[in-house]
């Protein structure tokens, strides 16, 4: 209708057909969607998703919108108010980034991003504890940062590592418990 595709996945024919205005190809248009949105155009929006999507049976009765002001994204609106539960932790390589990870695509917080810094020796050092102790002369300490919308920013530091994977899950790990300090999620509740 007014050419202009919400869809990521849309078909070769519509692309075309979107890029094709008044007789002229364009290659490329920069549109501003939160510009161009009212109250009409997001229920009519909102009645279209509702008719594709299975997933959602909600009557259109208890929808309600109201028209974006500065910010048009909805990622700081989570679907349950109430502060996240993860079940445990699992500490094998990769589990703390992955259950960090899964945290916020749950309540639809933006991915954190990871720093790691490389530490080169000319004497062998020691990491871990009991029988997982290793030598190595390469240590790496990963930084993360967290943007959590409408608290702020965090960021923490990781153990040194003997290896890049290890220590972006030690980041991962610390930030998880920081969380936890700061009342954003519970570990191990029920």
């Amino acid at each position: 209708k007014r050419g202009i595709v919400f869809s990521r996945s849309a078909s070769k024919k519509r692309k075309l057909d979107a890029d094709h205005i008044d007789g002229s190809t364009a290659s490329y248009m920069e549109i501003d969607v939160c510009d161009q949105l009212t109250d009409e155009n997001l229920s009519e929006l909102a009645i279209n998703k509702r008719r594709k999507s299975t997933e959602d049976q909600v009557p259109p009765e208890s929808t309600s919108f109201s028209s974006p002001t500065n910010d048009c994204s909805n990622k700081d609106r989570s679907p349950n108010s109430g502060t996240p539960v993860i079940a445990t932790i699992n500490t094998k390589k990769g589990g703390p980034r992955t259950t960090l990870f899964e945290l916020c695509k749950k309540v639809q917080w933006p991915m954190p991003t990871f720093n790691s810094t490389e530490n080169k020796s000319r004497s062998p050092i020691e990491f871990g504890e009991g029988s997982e102790i290793r030598n190595g002369f390469n240590s790496f300490v990963s930084r993360i940062s967290l943007h959590i919308p409408k608290f702020g920013s965090m960021e923490c530091t990781g153990d040194a590592r003997a290896d890049k994977k290890s220590a972006l899950d030690s980041a991962a790990l610390v930030m998880l418990y920081e969380l936890e300090r700061q009342g954003k999620l519970v570990i191990g509740g029920s």
